[in-house]
Parts: structure tokens; C-alpha cells; sequence
């Protein structure tokens, strides 16, 4: 006698078939899941880098924009107190608590272990590390006022070695020097229109 019954479990072939396609899909998966995870990284390490990297410029802006100038008493002319040093650059800023006092303010970078360190001279100063992970940093007088600062810091993202460098670039106008009339751009307009 023949049986009618049919019989509901899986074949070998069919449970390959199911494996295979489970682990394909579940191959994309991760692949997606990865590459999702790893994008995140570098959006978060290139934010870190332009956060550190605008914290620093303004600091940096603050304090060149009110490098006072000094007035040299032999030839009777003015300077500006923002200059470049062995190891930076300094200058003198106007000191808050005390009316027509400056203190020296230092800015220091070692290229070789990437550090920024702004260090003031005075009862109240120290040194204070702005950044570690400071890849490049200018700074040049472009005229008789102006400062041009280049700054690139780096980041590197979670579970990767590529670093993610953020470049900023800033020009700042010396206060004092405008105002003792360093810089021949902001003369008078009579003058201006004459000369220029």
C-alpha cells in the first residue's frame, strides 16, 4: 500500500538555499552597518578638529587684535608690539584690572609634539595648553596692522589612523596700530585720495 502523506520538513538543499541567502543579506547588513558607523567617526573627528581649531583662532584674535603699539622715544615713531620668537610669537595686551599697564602675552608651539600653549607673564599669568593636535600654525604681519593666522588641526576618528584636518584661516586688524597710524590704508580720506 502506497501513503498519501505528504511530508513538511525541509530538505538539505532547501536549508543550504536559506543559509545562503541569510548570510548574504546579513553580510550586507554589516557592510552597511559599518561603513554607517565608520562615516560617523570622521564627521565627529573633522567637528572636534573645526571646534578646537575656532576656539583657538578666536583666542588668538582676541589677543592680536589688542597688541598695543609702543611708541619708540629716540626716532619718535610707533610699532606694534606683535612679533615672531624662537619658539612663537608674543605681544602686550592691555591688563583688565589695571588702567594703561600691559602684560606680555606668549604664544608658544612646538611643531614636533603638535602642542599650542599660551603662556602670560605676571602675578596672574601661567601657561595653559590650547591644543595638542595642532598640525600647522602661521602667523605673519601682512602689513603694518594686519596679522594672517593659518591654523590646521587634526583629529583622528575612532578606530581609524587617518588624521582629519581641519585648515582655518584668518586675517586680524591691530587696534593700536590703526589708531597710531601704522598702516598707511587707514590714513585720512583727503590723504588717501591724494596719495593713492
Amino acid at each position: 500500500m502506497k501513503s498519501n502523506i505528504k511530508s513538511k520538513a525541509f530538505t538539505l538543499l532547501e536549508t543550504l538555499i536559506a543559509i545562503l541567502v541569510f548570510g548574504i543579506v546579513a553580510g550586507a547588513l554589516y557592510g552597511i552597518l559599518t561603513r554607517a558607523s565608520s562615516t560617523q567617526a570622521f564627521a565627529n573627528a573633522k567637528a572636534a578638529a573645526k571646534d578646537q581649531a575656532e576656539i583657538i583662532i578666536r583666542t588668538l584674535e582676541r589677543d592680536i587684535s589688542s597688541a598695543v603699539t609702543e611708541f619708540n622715544t629716540v626716532n619718535a615713531t610707533y610699532s606694534c608690539s606683535f612679533k615672531a620668537t624662537t619658539g612663537g610669537w608674543e605681544m602686550n595686551i592691555p591688563e583688565k584690572s589695571t588702567p594703561n599697564a600691559v602684560k606680555k602675552v606668549e604664544y608658544l608651539f612646538d611643531a614636533a609634539q603638535k602642542s599650542l600653549s599660551r603662556k602670560v607673564s605676571g602675578p596672574d599669568g601661567g601657561t595653559r595648553l590650547l591644543s595638542d593636535k595642532v598640525e600647522e600654525l602661521k602667523m605673519a604681519m601682512v602689513s603694518a596692522s594686519s596679522v594672517l593666522i593659518e591654523l590646521k588641526i587634526g583629529v583622528v576618528p575612532d578606530g581609524s589612523k587617518i588624521v582629519q584636518i581641519h585648515d582655518q584661516k584668518m586675517s586680524v586688524t591691530i587696534q593700536s596700530a590703526v589708531q597710531s597710524n601704522l598702516d598707511r590704508r587707514w590714513k585720512d580720506p583727503k590723504e588717501v585720495i591724494n596719495n593713492y
